[in-house]
C-alpha cells in the first residue's frame, strides 16, 4: 500500500515541479520576446502543460490507491505512460532547441536590429541587453543576480 503512495507523492512532485519551472521560465524571458521566436517559449509552456497533466492524473492516482479497483489503477497506469511520453517529448525538444539556437535566434534578433530607430520599446530592450551583456562580462555570472537588486529600469 505504502508503495502506492509514495509513487503518486512523487508524481505529484514531479508536476508541480515542472509546472513551477515552465512558469518561471515564461515570466522571467518575457521581455525578450520581441528578439527570439516563439520555440523559446514553447518548450516551458509544454512544460506547464506536462506539470497540469501530471497533477490530474495524480489524482486519479490517489483515487486508485485507495479504492483499490483494477481499472482504476490501470488507467492511472495507461495515463503514467503517456506522461512518460510527454516528459521525453520535452527532453527531446530541449536538446533539438539546444542545437539550433543560434539559427533561431539570428534572423528575428537581425530584424529587431533594424527597428532600432524607429521603435523605442525594441532601443529599450537592446540597451538593457547589452548593458546585461557588459554587466556579466564585468563582475562575472552572479551579476545577473545582483542586477534586478540594485538596478532601477527606467519605464
Amino acid at each position: 500500500m505504502t508503495e502506492r503512495w509514495t509513487m503518486v507523492c512523487v508524481h505529484d512532485l514531479t508536476g508541480v515541479v515542472l509546472l513551477i519551472v515552465g512558469i518561471v521560465v515564461l515570466v522571467k524571458n518575457t521581455e525578450y520576446e520581441d528578439l527570439i521566436t516563439n520555440r523559446f517559449f514553447t518548450l516551458p509552456g509544454f512544460a506547464v502543460a506536462t506539470g497540469v497533466v501530471i497533477l490530474f492524473v495524480s489524482v486519479l492516482g490517489y483515487y486508485a490507491a485507495i479504492s483499490e479497483k483494477f481499472y482504476f489503477i490501470a488507467g492511472y497506469v495507461a495515463l503514467l505512460l503517456v506522461i512518460l511520453i510527454f516528459e521525453m517529448s520535452i527532453t527531446i525538444a530541449a536538446f533539438k532547441l539546444k542545437d539550433e539556437a543560434t539559427s533561431a535566434i539570428r534572423a528575428p534578433m537581425v530584424a529587431s536590429i533594424q527597428l532600432y530607430e524607429s521603435r523605442r520599446d525594441i532601443a529599450r530592450l537592446w540597451d538593457e541587453l547589452h548593458r546585461d551583456i557588459i554587466l556579466t562580462a564585468i563582475s562575472g555570472w552572479l551579476a545577473w543576480r545582483s542586477k534586478f537588486e540594485t538596478v532601477e529600469l527606467e519605464s
